[in-house]
């Protein structure tokens, strides 16, 4: 079923796809106004939004290390932020209690990751937004730990807490309507998770 799902995501008709997965699988208490819609984009946006065709994942994730972290985890959990957190990323806070990512998304998370229409270039106004969760990918002996600010559409990684060794990328409205889906299972009580229609 997993097998099917994922190939129905990454068939010609992703927009359906991604539509029917939501419904099904991440989302099934939502209601149909809160369900995220992806629309390919337009010539015209991909020019303007998206990145060059031949943008790598190795562009985005620049360490070797954080390359197999992001692909091939060994777990993932997710810690939500929060102003009066013990946890301290850059210069953000977030809640010490973390959930685990179940194992049957992480395929999911692989794809958002993969797939070249999921970046766009970062706004320049990113530092104006506050981030939502962070994501902490470990692999053997290395943790990739990914910022999400949905409110400004990117993301920010660090590789094993170096602040030297880090890295940013805009997000489009298709991988922040799947990581929203996906976070949606492990906080289901938070309204940053809730994903309306995409116009």
């Amino acid at each position: 079923m997993l097998g099917t799902l994922f190939g129905i995501l990454l068939g010609g008709s992703a927009g359906w796809g991604l539509q029917r997965f939501l419904e099904h699988k991440l989302l099934p208490q939502a209601r149909p106004s809160d369900l995220p819609i992806y629309k390919e984009p337009s010539p015209e946006d991909e020019a303007v939004w998206l990145m060059p065709k031949d943008y790598g994942l190795n562009k985005v994730f620049s360490d070797e290390k954080a390359l197999r972290c992001v692909l091939n985890p060994e777990t993932v959990t997710a810690h939500l932020a929060d102003n009066n957190g013990s946890v301290k990323l850059f210069d953000d806070r977030f809640s010490a209690d973390s959930v685990i990512i179940e194992k049957s998304n992480l395929p999911f998370l692989k794809q958002v990751w993969e797939a070249p229409n999921s970046y766009r270039p970062v706004s320049s106004s990113s530092s104006m937004f506050n981030p939502d969760v962070f994501l902490e990918f470990k692999n053997g002996g290395d943790t990739l730990k990914v910022i999400l600010r949905f409110g400004c559409q990117d993301m920010q990684w660090v590789l094993n807490d170096h602040e030297d060794n880090t890295g940013g990328m805009g997000l489009t409205e298709y991988a922040l309507a799947v990581l929203k889906a996906v976070l949606r299972q492990s906080f289901p009580e938070s309204p940053t998770f809730l994903s309306p229609a995409i116009k």
